[in-house]
């Protein structure tokens, strides 16, 4: 899929009729492996005039992913869903959609807004009902400020309300690793003659209390952020020394192969003692990506992509340690770019790449033997 089609699979339109009174918006659709649910604005739920949401019977929910029409059944709207001064967000539980989309992997709350992101929203808005939605790119400018990128809803023939109204309850999202990041939401344009071409957007975290902890990905972008701090990165000498007790064998296999590429000997010491720090370090680092699954994993098949391809091109036999330790740094740098594509490489997460492939080869050296005589 396209990042379009992604879109349109996981943004939804929201409309609510009870025979007089008409309203309505766009929303996101979550999973929890579970239960699927739509994120959503709670004015776009709410009789217009009062404080009532609408009977479930009344709203209808509508995908266009893969250019087909999906009307999505709504169960139940959770009762923790509410309109206040600064809280304006409710949460519809539906039925599973028929839809081919990995929600559950594709889609994450976060609360991380990194500088350099890209970010959007696809929303219904505008006088055509039968409009299939559009994205629009928006630029941070304050704790709930964004701004329209490339649009200028003033002085149309049509008023901005009318131009933008739909487009609330959108999910903002930002998209790293094949995954849509919704950091927030679309409340309402923030003046109503559209004069900024701004619009204020919610923070997602008003979902936490509803939503299950699977639908948040909050381990990643800690992880960075330690990590970046050096938090957890200090070795103390007796955690290697325990290592080397319980490890005999790989230590031995760890050694010779510091012995062939580094033929004078206080040298290969000192590269050992190298790569078991950085092999102890990166193992911190490699438990703590696990708990993130969608991640973690898609690294596991680019490292392993990489390796089998650098399999095919490279040598077993080296005539000097200077052709082995060449070979050893192509090794190291090929296993980096496969971590940077991973991890879809940026300046914040520079010491984290490098960290996660040291450790990678590290752990190569230390579990594979060395047939020799």
């Amino acid at each position: 899929m396209n990042e379009f089609e992604d879109l349109c699979s996981l943004s939804v339109r929201i409309s609510c009729n009870d025979g007089k009174l008409e309203n309505g918006g766009s929303g996101t659709i979550i999973f929890d492996g579970i239960q699927y649910y739509v994120m959503t604005a709670a004015h776009c739920l709410i009789r217009k005039g009062t404080t009532e949401f609408y009977e479930t019977d009344n709203i209808t929910i509508t995908s266009y992913a893969n250019n087909i029409t999906t009307t999505i059944k709504v169960l139940q709207i959770d009762d923790r869903s509410r309109i206040e001064d600064d809280v304006d967000c409710a949460l519809l539980i539906i039925e599973k959609p028929n839809l081919k989309f990995d929600y559950l992997n594709k889609v994450k709350c976060c609360d991380e807004i990194i500088a350099d992101e890209s970010f959007f929203f696809y929303g219904y808005g505008g006088p055509d009902e039968d409009n299939h939605g559009r994205m629009f790119n928006v630029v941070r400018k304050g704790q709930s400020q964004w701004h329209l990128v490339d649009e200028n809803i003033a002085n149309q023939s049509l008023p901005a309300m009318k131009l933008m109204e739909g487009n609330s309850g959108a999910g903002v999202f930002f998209q790293r690793m094949g995954i849509y990041y919704c950091i927030g939401f679309v409340k309402r344009l923030l003046d109503e003659e559209g004069s900024f071409n701004d619009i204020i957007v919610l923070p997602i975290s008003v979902f936490d209390e509803m939503l299950p902890v699977e639908t948040k990905e909050t381990n990643f972008f800690e992880l960075v952020n330690n990590w970046n701090k050096k938090h957890d990165t200090i070795l103390e000498q007796e955690e290697k020394d325990c290592y080397r007790k319980d490890n005999v064998q790989y230590i031995q296999n760890l050694e010779r192969k510091m012995a062939i590429l580094y033929p004078h000997g206080e040298e290969a010491k000192e590269k050992v003692e190298k790569q078991l720090e950085c092999y102890l370090t990166g193992l911190r680092l490699a438990n703590r990506l696990q708990k993130s699954p969608h991640i973690y994993n898609r690294l596991k098949e680019y490292e392993a992509e990489a390796y089998s391809d650098y399999a095919d091109d490279r040598s077993s036999y080296f005539c000097d340690s200077s052709q082995a330790l060449a070979d050893f740094r192509n090794v190291k740098e090929k296993i980096r770019t496969a971590v940077s594509q991973a991890l879809e490489y940026s300046s914040n997460i520079k010491q984290m790449v490098n960290s996660y492939a040291n450790y990678d080869v590290a752990e190569r050296l230390l579990i594979c033997s060395l047939d020799y005589k």
